[in-house]
């Protein structure tokens, strides 16, 4: 029979963040009784900058050790804004599916997040690095959220299975099926699995909590920043296909690319060809020679 955790003594603890001010308070910490090990965790957050990176551990013996936890959902992780009863759900079941313990104790840690130097955590333990380009703070490393399924292609390039779907679990596909390139390029996913199934310009979809799908315009400005010709607000960025006169080897990883057609990644961006999935056929493409983006600005009802 598996063993849950009962939390019969809870003893909190709230690390203060780094500058004079801030600081985390008016905890509370309630376990459910429903049997889901699910924990209820409210805080107040007060401070001078726009977010702050949380982060939740946990103690079985006291506090002498503490242990990270993942399966967390809500006001946790990066770009968290200050605010009052802010609530994070904890699901102890799934962390911690054989912990019994009577002397839990959390520890509740908030730390400033400074674009290009502060990491990027996710749901699923990675932890992405970012860079600030202009004014836009951007991952360097593509997403590898979710759990992996199996693409199938049958006779003549027919799709059999291995769709992404509307099903609450957040779902990728690896290029050729291969964890291994997932953790080299990143992840691949459809438009409607990365929105989370809402069309809704600029939402979070699949990002980790604080961030968002950029929309075209926040392309756009991007492309401007990093192009020796042509600048922001330039009517070249509203062409379609092929644009600028050098964005693409500025933006480009020094490394990956077939052909020698590697990139100078002059401003840390790092994009690497991962390559795509035909949606139709269930094909894989490109690894090597392409690298493909998308945006939250629906052109088109075809994704």
């Amino acid at each position: 029979m598996k063993s849950i955790i009962i939390f019969s003594i809870l003893l909190f603890v709230s690390i203060g963040l780094f500058a004079q001010g801030e600081s985390i308070n008016n905890l509370s910490f309630t376990q459910r009784t429903d049997g889901s090990g699910m924990v209820d965790i409210y805080y107040d957050l007060s401070g001078s900058q726009n977010s702050y990176t949380i982060s939740l551990e946990i103690s079985f013996d006291g506090g002498a050790t503490y242990q990270n936890t993942t399966t967390t959902s809500g006001d946790i992780r990066s770009c968290i804004a200050p605010g009052n009863a802010k609530h994070i759900i904890l699901n102890a079941m799934a962390d911690f599916p054989n912990a019994f313990s009577n002397n839990v104790k959390f520890r509740l840690t908030g730390s400033q997040f400074n674009c290009g130097t502060s990491t990027l955590p996710d749901a699923w333990g990675n932890d992405y690095t970012t860079v600030l380009i202009g004014n836009q703070c951007w991952m360097a490393e593509n997403l590898n959220s979710g759990v992996q399924i199996t693409s199938y292609m049958g006779s003549n390039h027919s799709a059999t299975g291995g769709h992404q779907s509307d099903n609450d679990i957040i779902e990728k596909h690896c290029y050729d099926n291969d964890s291994a390139n997932c953790n080299s390029y990143g992840a691949l996913y459809c438009w409607n699995e990365m929105m989370q199934y809402d069309t809704t310009e600029g939402i979070q979809g699949i990002c980790p909590n604080g961030w968002h799908v950029p929309s075209d315009n926040e392309w756009k400005i991007l492309e401007g920043t990093v192009d020796s010709l042509y600048g922001i607000g330039d009517p070249e960025w509203d062409l379609g296909g092929v644009r600028g006169y050098n964005a693409h080897v500025n933006l480009k990883s020094t490394d990956s690319w077939s052909n020698a057609n590697n990139g100078v990644d002059l401003f840390g961006f790092t994009a690497k060809p991962g390559g795509c999935r035909n949606v139709i056929y269930a094909q894989f493409l490109h690894e090597g020679d392409h690298a493909h983006f998308w945006t939250s600005s629906q052109i088109s009802t075809m994704a």
